[in-house]
């Protein structure tokens, strides 16, 4: 192999190289912002949920069994808990009442 065909290869092999990095590049950014996002949007979600009371071994939601029960579920299971549509509310008086709960 003379020095031209030489220069050709390290100029491909080069050539591929950057490519790839910079696809990689590209990748792990896009992941990075689409995980930034996902914890906003997680975060945003949670300002907007009805929080009654926080134990260490569960959240109260609320007791309004009108409320979209959907939000509730998918903020359990970001916080790796176990959804309860009828969990121990808040001990209001000696009376049980049903709440929804994120139990750990």
């Amino acid at each position: 192999m003379n020095d031209k065909e030489k220069t050709i290869v390290i100029a491909i092999t080069l050539g591929v190289v950057l490519v790839g990095m910079a696809l990689w590049a590209t990748t792990f950014w896009r992941g990075s912002d689409s995980s930034a996002s996902a914890i906003l949007a997680a975060e945003k979600l949670r300002q907007d949920l009805p929080i009654e009371a926080v134990f260490k071994d569960r959240i109260v939601y609320t007791s309004d069994m009108a409320f979209n029960k959907d939000l509730l579920r998918d903020d359990c299971e970001l916080r790796k808990g176990k959804f309860n549509e009828c969990g121990e509310g808040t001990n209001s008086g000696n009376a049980l009442v049903c709440a929804y709960t994120c139990e750990f």
